[in-house]
């Protein structure tokens, strides 16, 4: 009993020293994006952005994406303009018919991005949002990862069971369920807060 009191007592020393810990939960999105430019917290200094703007499924069905429930997500990808310009900036409209869920997906390489990105997948067809400052409040449907590399995305989740990849419990795993950006890819500074 001791022995194992005195491996706690040294393994929790540290974070009593340094005070605690930044967050890495990634941000649950609230709702859908209804209207307008969606709005995320831009990364600190050293991170790059992964956001993701979740939309009324109807979007999908307006498109033709197939209604079958076991049809892969289809994924239909642009080069993103952003202003002030990012090179290499991705973007995308993803359509993932067994979870009835409807996102656009911008991935951002440039360190402490600030301002506006389109994703132009057609004339008619586009998705915009704005990155703004450190602490801003995102859009209803947005979300935003901050990580060092974002080829480098490890999470750990509560519920594991999640893992299996079942369409079915996508909505769960991006809306309810908790999760933590762990590994190298993480932010040192964390990731923005939960909304209230």
């Amino acid at each position: 009993m001791w022995i194992w009191l005195a491996l706690w007592a040294t393994a929790a020393d540290p974070a009593d020293e340094m005070g605690p810990a930044p967050s890495h939960e990634v941000l649950r999105p609230v709702g859908l994006h209804r209207d307008g430019v969606a709005k995320v917290p831009g990364p600190p200094a050293d991170c790059q952005a992964k956001v993701q703007v979740y939309v009324d499924y109807k979007l999908c069905k307006d498109l033709g994406v197939p209604r079958d429930p076991t049809a892969r997500p289809v994924r239909m990808g642009a080069r993103a303009q952003a202003s002030p310009p990012i090179p290499d900036a991705d973007c995308a409209l993803v359509c993932t018919p067994g979870a009835k869920l409807a996102n656009w997906s911008y991935l951002l390489p440039a360190a402490g991005y600030r301002g506006t990105v389109t994703c132009p997948v057609s004339k008619r067809l586009v998705g915009r949002v704005e990155v703004a400052d450190l602490n801003a409040t995102p859009s209803d449907g947005a979300t935003v990862q901050w990580q060092t590399d974002l080829n480098l995305t490890d999470y750990r989740v509560e519920d594991a069971s999640l893992l299996e990849g079942h369409p079915k419990d996508l909505e769960r795993m991006v809306f309810q369920a908790r999760r933590w950006l762990v590994g190298e890819g993480a932010c040192p500074a964390g990731q923005p807060a939960q909304r209230k």
